[in-house]
């Protein structure tokens, strides 16, 4: 701005001799005169912020754009921040445009423009968040663009199978599985660039089914028995038996009730396994553990010679009545009368019959044999002994005298 003084002066006309004068100042206002600010290039995930350099002009100020994906923080600045758009304003030139108003009485408004070239900056996509099921191994497919490299990591405590490849697998350890995972992609930039960009995928782990159909058990022969099996996170369970034909109270249970059949006793041992179908991302998995089942038969007690006979002056060998024990602990020998047994415990013995079994003249043996564990009942059988009298001879009268004649 420039000023300058104006003076008008009036001579006298006669007879006056006194002149006259005034004066006014003249100040020249200028337009606005604008320069945007030298042309520059930013990467697509940085800021820019202008340095115009406005004279003649107290604002307001404007800064508009042709172009770009990205805004001003607040365009009335003079220093106003342009953030960029990643991936939009790759490759992008933006015309920013400044406009100062002028200072009254100029009517004239102050425009300059200045061109922000835009380069591509790295781009990555990690992939949309799952849920699997803690036994898979999660693929992971990753999208990059504008990178120099790429790399993953975890906040948790797997690893990748190729941390450095944008197609690769993770190895959940065991604090992943627990719950969830993030997992970064990382693109580093391509010169002159020379910020990095992240993007993250969460992984959730539902947890596998599992189960346990409870310790190896015994039952005897005819009776049945709890199951003690256990579940945890199955949508879904099911007992079946290998090996034998018994049914169960319930299939569909944890704790089912087992009875054996004929192929069980035949068998003598069977078993029992119970699947868990998994739950939710687990569906398709299915946990299974086995018990064995015992059956114990009973014990069994069989003298094939219903009765003998021997004679009063002998002992009677049992191994002579032909005996059969089976499934059994102990045996022990028993008498309806007054004999003894050479031993008790012994199923080949030799029994003594008594005064009082002779005088009877038949005494009735019993044998028993004690059942295994967890069986209760006990076997036995009988054998009917008759005792044969030894011959006795009387002659009447004990002493006589006959003639030689």
């Amino acid at each position: 701005q420039g000023c300058v003084i104006l003076q008008i002066n009036a001579s006298a006309i006669d007879p006056c001799v006194t002149s006259a004068e005034d004066q006014m100042e003249l100040c020249i206002q200028r337009n606005p005169v604008v320069d945007a600010g030298d042309d520059a290039t930013i990467c697509a995930n940085e800021t820019f912020t202008t340095n115009p350099d406005v004279m003649y002009s107290q604002g307001p100020y404007m800064w508009t754009q042709v172009g770009g994906a990205g805004d001003f923080d607040d365009p009335t600045l003079l220093n106003a921040t342009y953030t960029a758009v990643n991936p939009d304003d790759a490759g992008a030139t933006v015309f920013m445009t400044l406009t100062a108003q002028p200072i009254s009485p100029c009517e004239v408004v102050g425009e300059n423009t200045m061109t922000l070239t835009i380069l591509c900056a790295p781009d990555v996509y990690a992939g949309e968040d799952m849920t699997v099921c803690e036994t898979e191994i999660p693929e992971l497919v990753g999208v990059a663009n504008c990178v120099s490299q790429t790399m993953w990591a975890t906040t948790g405590d797997g690893y990748f199978c190729c941390p450095d490849d944008l197609i690769t697998t993770y190895y959940p350890g065991p604090n992943d599985k627990m719950g969830c995972v993030t997992l970064v992609l990382i693109g580093y930039p391509l010169a002159p660039c020379s910020l990095y960009e992240l993007d993250k995928v969460d992984i959730c782990f539902d947890p596998a089914p599992m189960v346990d159909a409870g310790p190896d058990k015994t039952v005897c022969e005819g009776e049945s028995i709890q199951i003690d099996g256990s579940e945890m996170n199955t949508c879904g369970i099911q007992w079946s038996v290998i090996g034998g034909n018994g049914v169960f109270d319930d299939e569909e249970i944890v704790n089912p009730v087992y009875t054996p059949n004929g192929q069980d006793l035949i068998a003598g041992v069977v078993e029992l396994v119970i699947y868990g179908a998994g739950c939710d991302a687990c569906a398709g998995e299915l946990a299974s553990d086995t018990m064995l089942l015992t059956i114990q038969k009973l014990p069994v007690v069989d003298i094939e010679e219903d009765e003998t006979t021997i004679c009063e002056d002998v002992s009677l060998a049992t191994c002579d009545l032909n005996i059969l024990v089976e499934n059994n602990t102990t045996v022990s020998w028993a008498t309806s009368g007054d004999g003894v047994f050479a031993n008790l415990a012994e199923i080949c013995t030799d029994y003594t019959p008594g005064a009082g079994d002779i005088a009877n003249g038949t005494v009735i043996l019993s044998l028993t044999a004690q059942p295994i564990d967890p069986c209760t009942a006990i076997a036995s059988d009988d054998v009917i002994v008759n005792i044969q009298l030894l011959p006795t001879v009387n002659i009447i009268p004990a002493d006589t005298t006959i003639c030689e004649d």
